[in-house]
Order: structure tokens, then C-alpha cells, then sequence
């Protein structure tokens, strides 16, 4: 029987995806196990299943690895927070950008923890600071018209990325006490000197 070639190319690219997932979702279920540091490149391929070879085909090192899982959820979280109608008051929009963010931790505390806990990885903590710094810095001029104040966004941004992520690395000892809507609602009272007055329920 004569062979079918795909000219699309499209299962070589499906191959490729499927491994690299069976990369990625076994680096995640060993680093959980263990923690980060505990984990070589050789424990995620022995429980992948492929060679070693195979690993450095898809990524340079564990950390590549774990950032390119990070990354692809900041985007999707990106997505969700330029998706809040346009038409809400300025105020809400700044509140549920807030509990997006703090949902997003809670939804992935222990991946989170194991990024920017105690024992995380300091390089990979750095990457994902200026993600989020970037992200929000493409967002700020959007809310420039209604914003009572005029400081550089660059400034800003940094300002109240660095404020979130520390105060995720302490929720993340304190989640049986807070929700993100909790968190949530005390940042946006820190942020803006006013708690908020509206429904915070998405």
C-alpha cells in the first residue's frame, strides 16, 4: 500500500506538539513532587519517556521549559483581562484587572509557589515580573484619560507589578485566610485609598 504524505506538513506538527506537551506536563508533575531545583533534565525526560536528546530538540533547559508553561498562561490571562467590557466604570475595570491577576495565583498556587515562593527560582521569578510589567505597560494607555493622576507608565507599571507579586509571595502563605476576591478588594483599597462601592463578583 502506497504511502500518504501529508503535504501540509501538519503531523509532523502535531508529533512535535504532542511532545512537546508530554515535556512540559511531566516537568510540571516532577517539579511539584520535588521542587524545582531538585529536578534535572534527565528525571523530566526518564518520566516523559523520550530521550534526552528529544528534550533539547523542543527546549534549552528546564527553565525554558518551565517559563515557555508560564508564559502561555500569562498570555490567556492577558486575554481575559483585555476581554473586561470596555463599558464598565473606570473603577471596576481597575478592580477586576486586580482579581483576574489574583485568580490566576490561586487557580496555579503550586506552580506559582514553586516560580516565586521561598524556594523558587530566582532568574525565572525576574522573567515573569517583566512579563506582567510589559503587559500591563501595553495596557496603560487605555486607562490615561480617566486616570486623575499623569505619572510615567513605565513607572507605574512597575510600581504596582513589584506591589502584586509581593503580595502574592505572601498570600501564598496565607490562602486559607484570603480568597482572591479578598485580596483582591484590599489591593484595589491600598492602590486607590477607597474601598471599592460596586459589586466585586465577576
Amino acid at each position: 500500500m502506497r504511502q500518504v504524505v501529508d503535504p501540509t506538513g501538519n503531523r509532523f506538527e502535531r508529533r512535535k506538539q504532542r511532545t512537546r506537551a508530554l515535556l512540559r506536563q511531566a516537568a510540571i508533575d516532577i517539579m511539584l513532587e520535588r521542587g524545582y531545583d531538585a529536578v534535572t533534565v534527565q528525571d523530566i525526560v526518564n518520566r516523559a519517556d523520550v530521550g534526552r536528546g528529544t528534550f533539547y530538540i523542543h527546549f534549552k533547559d528546564k527553565e525554558d521549559l518551565l517559563w515557555s508553561v508560564i508564559d502561555e498562561q500569562l498570555n490567556d490571562l492577558h486575554r481575559q483581562i483585555q476581554q473586561i467590557a470596555l463599558d464598565r466604570p473606570f473603577e471596576e475595570r481597575v478592580y477586576f484587572i486586580w482579581l483576574l491577576n489574583f485568580q490566576y495565583v490561586a487557580d496555579n498556587r503550586r506552580l506559582i509557589h514553586m516560580a516565586l515562593g521561598p524556594k523558587g527560582h530566582g532568574p525565572l521569578a525576574y522573567r515573569v515580573y517583566f512579563r506582567m510589567a510589559g503587559m500591563m505597560l501595553t495596557d496603560l494607555p487605555s486607562f490615561a484619560p480617566r486616570m486623575p493622576f499623569k505619572l510615567p507608565f513605565e513607572f507605574m507599571a512597575n510600581y504596582l507589578i513589584g506591589a502584586q507579586m509581593q503580595i502574592t509571595v505572601w498570600w501564598l502563605d496565607h490562602m486559607d485566610d484570603y480568597s482572591a476576591q479578598d485580596i483582591a478588594r484590599m489591593f484595589y483599597q491600598m492602590t486607590t485609598g477607597r474601598a471599592p462601592d460596586f459589586s466585586t463578583s465577576l
